[in-house]
C-alpha cells in the first residue's frame, strides 16, 4: 500500500524539489507513456501491485542522484522509484509554493520553475 508521508517529510521534500533535486513524473508532460522507460521497475510490477498504483498514486518521483547513466528523449532513467500517496499531493505542492514565494520575497526575483504543474 502506497503510505501517507508526515507533514515534516512533505516540507522536506518540497524543499528538495525547489533545489532540483529530485524529478517527478509530471515532467514527462506529454509524453506518460514514458513513464515505464523513465521509472524502470513499473515494468516489474505484479497485477495486484498495479491496481494498487493506480488507486493510491499520486505521484511517482525520485531523487536525480539514484539516475542511472542512460536517458530517454532527454529524460533520466531510473532504476529506483518513490511513490507520494494522492492525498499528499497537493499538500506537498502548498509547501512548494510557500517555498518558491518566499525566496522570491527575499531575493526578489522570480526563480525559474521546475517545470511541473504545480
Amino acid at each position: 500500500m502506497v503510505q501517507r508521508m508526515s507533514r515534516a517529510a512533505l516540507k522536506d521534500l518540497a524543499e528538495d524539489f525547489y533545489k532540483n533535486k529530485i524529478f517527478i513524473d509530471r515532467f514527462l508532460g506529454r509524453e506518460p507513456n514514458l513513464l515505464p522507460n523513465v521509472f524502470m521497475c513499473l515494468m516489474f510490477l505484479k497485477p495486484k501491485q498495479r491496481m494498487e498504483m493506480k488507486r493510491y498514486s499520486g505521484m511517482i518521483y525520485e531523487y536525480y542522484d539514484k539516475a542511472g547513466q542512460m536517458a530517454i528523449n532527454g529524460y533520466p532513467m531510473f532504476f529506483s522509484m518513490r511513490v507520494m500517496h494522492k492525498y499528499d499531493v497537493p499538500i506537498f505542492f502548498r509547501y512548494y509554493n510557500k517555498i518558491k514565494k518566499a525566496v522570491e520575497a527575499v531575493t526578489g526575483k522570480k526563480e525559474a520553475t521546475s517545470g511541473a504543474r504545480t
